[in-house]
């Protein structure tokens, strides 16, 4: 459709093919402030798709 080639990344697959390291994060998160706003604790009561459902 006309769009232009991009070659591979060669040393990002590299970095890929030797694994990731162990990742966390503090962000709070949208569906964490929809929560509080709603003052529910069941996350399943503010995502549009639960997770019993992915």
């Amino acid at each position: 459709m006309g769009a232009e080639k991009v070659s591979a990344d060669e040393r990002f697959l590299a970095a890929l093919h030797s694994g990731l390291p162990d990742c966390s994060g503090i962000a709070i998160g949208l569906d964490r402030i929809l929560m509080i706003i709603s003052e529910t604790d069941k996350i399943d009561d503010v995502l549009a798709f639960p997770i019993k459902n992915a």
